[in-house]
This record gives C-alpha cells, sequence and structure tokens, in this order.
C-alpha cells in the first residue's frame, strides 16, 4: 500500500468512528476520543491538499467538539 493510499484509507477509518460517535452520549471519553480523531484529521488537513483526501470542508464545524 502506498502513502498516499494509506493516508486515504486513514482519513476514511477516522471519518467513520468519527460518525459513529456522533450518535452516541456524549461522555468525557468520547468527548476526548472525538478530540483526538478531530485534531488527527485537521493535521493531515494542513499537510495535504484538502480536496485531494475527501477533507475539503472545516473539520471542527462538522464534528462539534
Amino acid at each position: 500500500m502506498k502513502c498516499e493510499q494509506f493516508i486515504t484509507y486513514l482519513i476514511d477509518l477516522i471519518i467513520t468512528a468519527l460518525e459513529e460517535l456522533n450518535s452516541e452520549p456524549i461522555n468525557d471519553f468520547i468527548h476526548g476520543e472525538m478530540t483526538a480523531y478531530v485534531d488527527v484529521l485537521e493535521q493531515i488537513q494542513a499537510h495535504q491538499k484538502p480536496s485531494a483526501n475527501k477533507l475539503d470542508f472545516v473539520i471542527c464545524n462538522k464534528y462539534k467538539i
């Protein structure tokens, strides 16, 4: 697997996890988990072209933490 493919896979995995967590009642653990996932996505977004890897949106607006 190439690096670009791995990053795309990682993005998909994190977005899936965030979508699942969004449907759960928020507690401290879930809030911390979502914060970590959002931070990772924002770091990826800052270092790559957002449109090239499905991150062409404001992450913290979509996943409110």
